[in-house]
């Protein structure tokens, strides 16, 4: 599932994700509020959460999935790199962090690895 507020952004991680044979978007939320009603219906295996959404951040979105959803995993997606999102999003319960910058090249890994078990931060360097 996507949970990003810029509705471009959207398209192209859908578009993304879905040329994965083994992935596929089960669906997508606007803001964080449609985000935690939508995981806790659709209960996707993983949420691509963007940090910073108008209505409620990414950090307390991703809370409220955890609690309720202890078995969804959440990647969160950020343009921020500052240690106090990076610690935030993985204290909230995400699994991983990816910088926008690095998206296309980042994300799908990202994806393999948490539903791996493991943990993802930009490429492990951050």
């Amino acid at each position: 599932m996507v949970a990003e507020d810029h509705a471009a952004l959207r398209v192209g991680l859908q578009r993304l994700i879905e040329r994965q044979p083994d992935m596929e978007i089960v669906g997508q939320a606007e803001n964080c509020r449609v985000a935690v009603e939508r995981a806790a219906e659709l209960k996707p295996d993983v949420i691509i959460m963007d940090a910073i959404m108008p209505d409620m951040s990414g950090i307390e979105a991703t809370r409220l999935v955890r609690v309720e959803n202890p078995d969804i995993k959440v990647i969160a997606l950020s343009a921020l790199d500052r240690p106090e999102f990076v610690m935030g999003m993985l204290r909230a319960g995400a699994s991983g962090y990816v910088l926008r910058d690095d998206l296309f090249e980042d994300l799908v890994p990202a994806i393999r690895a948490i539903v791996q078990g493991q943990s993802y931060l930009r490429g492990n360097d951050m």
